[in-house]
């Protein structure tokens, strides 16, 4: 299942509601697809909200500083620019499934 969302009816974005970083190649990493927008930061927050994950392009494998994070759902917070130089900032959640 995807999450949608328009942004001026320029830009798509799709966000998996799970993934599974199991090492089977399906799922195993969380990334946006997006179209139309420079990622400008993708974050990845824990239950307390810390911080465990940060990219300007790569996916997020399910593990915090080298070890796999236990299966629950997470936070995600995506900064993009469109090309009109808008910023926006597009949140929700993920479940990580182990």
């Amino acid at each position: 299942a995807y999450g949608e969302v328009y942004v001026q009816g320029v830009v798509r974005f799709f966000m998996p509601t799970a993934f599974s970083p199991n090492g089977d190649g399906i799922n195993d990493i969380l990334e946006p697809n997006i179209t139309g927008v420079e990622v400008i930061n993708f974050s990845i927050f824990n239950t307390w909200g810390e911080k465990i994950f940060q990219s300007t392009g790569a996916g997020w494998d399910g593990t915090y500083r080298d070890q796999a994070v236990p299966q629950g759902a997470y936070l995600y917070i995506l900064t993009i620019r469109t090309e009109s130089g808008e910023k926006k900032t597009l949140t929700g959640d993920v479940v990580l499934v182990r």
